[in-house]
Parts: structure tokens; C-alpha cells; sequence
């Protein structure tokens, strides 16, 4: 059986089961017998003028809810804020409406020649003209 946990947890002897029945008793206890915590990588990506024009410019284009802020960083930051916790947010609503079963029966295969660039809950710092932003 496959059971989520948050990427950050730490001790598995927090995620408990607990059952109540329809005049309320309880009872709870715990039910990992093995976790394995991976803890997410970290990586830095320089921003430089040339990536954000072409990006900025191609995301602004196919996104009309999106406005121009005049400048590539500034509509750079819009776009990766705003528009991702947008996207988050009707991503989680469709998965609200889906069955509740596997909707899958092969595994997931990567796209061929192409390149991994990141993980589940890894941590970028994004980098312009020597800052963070």
C-alpha cells in the first residue's frame, strides 16, 4: 500500500492512524514500520537578461491573464509566483475531482533524451546579477 507523508517530516512516529465510530470512540496508533526519509536537494539557477526575455516573452504571449510588468525580471517573478500558485491551486481541484483509484496501470517513463532537472520537493534559490530573488 502506498501512504503520503509530507517531504519534510521528520520522525514517521507522527503519522497516525485513527478511527472513531458514530458515537465517538477512539482509538489511534501509529502504523509506519519503515520510513525512509530523503532529504530534498538544493540547487541554484543563474537568471541571466537573455533566458528571461525569451521565457517571459513566450509565457506572456500564451497567458493573457498574466500582465506585462514592463520589465523581464519583474514579470519573470510574477509569472513563477502568482501564475505557479494558480496553476497549484487548479491542479489540486481537478485531483479533488478525480476517482478515488489508480488512474494508471503501466509505470511513468521519462521522455526520451531528456533531462532531469529536478525532484520531488527539491529547493532552487534563483539568482539574478549576483542576488537571490
Amino acid at each position: 500500500a502506498l501512504f503520503a507523508a509530507p517531504w519534510d517530516l521528520a520522525d514517521a512516529g507522527r503519522i497516525r492512524l485513527v478511527a472513531q465510530d458514530d458515537v465517538g470512540n477512539r482509538a489511534e496508533m501509529g502504523f509506519i514500520d519503515k520510513f525512509t526519509p530523503h532529504p530534498p536537494k538544493s540547487d541554484t539557477i543563474q537568471l541571466d537578461d537573455k533566458f528571461l526575455n525569451k521565457v517571459v516573452s513566450e509565457i506572456l504571449a500564451q497567458t493573457p491573464e498574466v500582465a506585462d510588468r514592463g520589465d523581464a525580471l519583474a514579470s519573470y517573478l510574477e509569472i513563477n509566483r502568482n501564475l505557479r500558485k494558480k496553476n497549484a491551486e487548479t491542479l489540486t481541484a481537478l485531483g479533488g475531482r478525480s476517482a478515488p483509484r489508480f488512474l494508471w496501470d503501466e509505470p511513468f517513463l521519462p521522455m526520451r533524451n531528456a533531462a532531469i532537472k529536478a525532484a520531488f520537493a527539491d529547493q532552487r534559490t534563483y539568482v539574478y546579477n549576483g542576488k537571490p530573488v
